[in-house]
């Protein structure tokens, strides 16, 4: 019924992104929800490398949704391939971020090749639209690190990226590194079968290997499948057990 109804409402808005916020917000509010993120003590960080760690962490009402005022950061809808020009970004302040901007007519969309980031998300905005809202992004970013409230950063491995486990560690050093003496916790959801068998040891940490699921088509199936909507259910359960020995 409230997606009928998101959809009738939202039929003469023509701004694409205000059509789509009025259907989350008729489709998903809850006023419950609402004072329950209000109060809550930590914030959720996606580091990338896909949006899944936001799509995950939202499904599972974990982190909250845009309509109650969450902000999005840098690498929330994006994909970033390379871990190493990631954690460079972190380390140099994003330093020439927009240098190598270009748009990519095979892919259809925004691509930096310099970091290898793809911005699939953000393919119709005008070129200096799309530099001012990424700028904001990056200032989002900050506004998460700097914030005293308890972090959870997530970070979701390619699944057809090669990775060493020195690549999660440096990482994990990067943003150890900008919190300083501000608590947080580490999540990585691993797709990789590269890593699918590492062991770590960093600081309060949760290591959720997924690396047998298919992700082609992945959107689809975290909406529509049973398989898909179980693996949800499943990473979600894990985070909140992990966030219940911190507290939260």
């Amino acid at each position: 019924m409230r997606k009928l109804l998101s959809i009738i409402v939202s039929a003469f808005i023509f701004n694409t992104a205000k059509r789509k916020y009025i259907r989350d917000f008729i489709q998903n509010y809850s006023i419950i929800d609402y004072f329950r993120f209000k109060k809550c003590k930590y914030r959720v960080l996606s580091l990338g490398s896909i949006c899944f760690p936001r799509v995950v962490t939202t499904y599972a009402k974990i982190k909250p949704r845009k309509i109650y005022g969450e902000k999005s950061s840098v690498f929330d809808l994006a994909y970033h391939s390379d871990i190493n020009a990631e954690i460079n970004l972190i380390n140099n302040g994003f330093e020439n971020y927009f240098d190598d901007i270009e748009f990519n007519t095979k892919e259809n969309c925004w691509v930096n090749p310099s970091i290898n980031a793809l911005y699939n998300h953000d393919a119709r905005l005008e070129r200096d639209v799309f530099i001012e809202i990424y700028k904001k992004r990056i200032e989002n970013f900050y506004d998460y690190i700097n914030d005293n409230k308890f972090l959870l950063a997530v970070y979701s491995t390619s699944y057809v990226a090669k990775y060493t486990k020195e690549d999660i560690e440096n990482l994990y050093d990067a943003l150890k590194k900008k919190r300083g003496d501000k608590k947080f916790a580490f999540i990585v959801i691993n797709h990789s079968q590269y890593l699918k068998d590492a062991k770590f040891d960093m600081e309060n940490t949760l290591f959720i290997d997924i690396s047998y699921f298919n992700m082609d088509n992945w959107a689809d199936k975290v909406r529509k499948t049973k398989e898909g909507k179980e693996l949800v259910k499943n990473i979600g359960n894990k985070i909140k057990k992990f966030m219940k020995s911190f507290d939260l």
